[in-house]
Formats: C-alpha cells, structure tokens, sequence
C-alpha cells in the first residue's frame, strides 16, 4: 500500500490497540483495585469501524515521551481540541508505535481522559504499509478523514520537527477545507 493521498478511503481493515480511558481512573482505589486497573489488558480499536460516520484527525508521532511529542504535539493538540471540534471533527487521535501501556501512561502524565484517544500502531503495521515510517517508529504525520475518506495528508520531511503537522497548521486546513466545501 502506498501513502493515503486526498480521495482516498481507509481500507476496511485498519485495527489499532488500545487501553481506554476507564472512569476508575479518577477514583480513591485500594491496592488491589489500583493492580486491576494497571494490569487491563488492551484492547482492539477497529478504526475502519469506528471512523465510518465520522471525521477524524489521527496525528501520528514517532514516539511517546519524546521532546517533540510531549513538548509540542501533545500540548499543542490539547489547547486546539475546542477549535477542532468547531470544524466538526468527532474524534482526535494520537498514534505512535509504543505500546498501548505506554500510550495509556503517556496519556495520564498529559491529564487526557477520553477527549483524545492515544492509539498504538501495533508493529507500526499501519505507517509501515503508508511507507510513512522511520524504521520501527511512526513517522510524524497527520491524516484528515471524513467517513474514512482522505481528505488532508501530510507528512513531516523531518520527523524531529513539528511544522506542517502542528495543531494549529491542521486547524487552519480544517477551516479552508471547511470553506471549501461551503463554496461548492
């Protein structure tokens, strides 16, 4: 499979893994229970499934905890989320090859409950079959998507910048996308 480019549609098998965000979280837990919760074990999210009726920014990363990740990406995705969804975007998705522990860890450390679902590319299958890959890591890229079809691509040409796939460049394509379409 190569890269997704604008009219293209999800294929129907995309499956990442996941552990969500659970309201026990934010509860005075005994020992045991606190054990439970950290010893969950993931669980699959069907994106082609899950994605069908809705619009979906998925802002890949080349890892959690990284200086761009967490120092940029992450905060940068938080204060947008409101401006994301006044474009009418249902779902924001942070994506990396960590695994979902990891990902659930790196989620809690941001004080992100469910308003962005941290998802693992599990054997970083998805970038890899996009070519949009740096090795075993995802690469730095968002993909816009209204019902599974494409309708923004981008791709850092250096995975250790965030540029065209900060926050506030994807907000300002989701508002021309959106003028677009008013005026058609």
């Amino acid at each position: 499979m190569a890269p997704l480019e604008v009219g293209d549609k999800l294929p129907i098998d995309v499956v990442f893994s996941y552990l969500p965000y659970d309201v026990k979280e934010d509860m005075e837990l005994t020992p045991e229970e606190k054990k439970e919760l950290i010893c969950k074990a993931p669980e699959y999210y069907n994106a082609s499934h899950e994605w069908a009726n809705k619009k979906v920014a998925l802002f890949a990363m080349p890892g959690a905890f990284t200086p761009g990740c967490s120092g940029q990406q992450i905060p940068g995705l938080k204060a947008t989320l409101a401006k994301f969804k006044t474009q009418g975007y249902d779902t924001i998705v942070a994506l990396t090859y960590n695994d979902p522990w990891v990902m659930q860890a790196w989620r809690k450390e941001n004080g992100i409950k469910d308003e962005i679902l941290f998802l693992t590319d599990v054997d970083t299958r998805f970038s890899k079959n996009l070519t949009w890959n740096q090795g075993d890591r995802t690469s730095r890229y968002v993909l816009l998507l209204d019902r599974c079809q494409v309708v923004h691509a981008v791709k850092e040409e250096d995975f250790s910048q965030v540029t065209v796939t900060s926050a506030d460049n994807i907000f300002h394509q989701m508002q021309l996308l959106k003028e677009e379409a008013e005026q058609s």
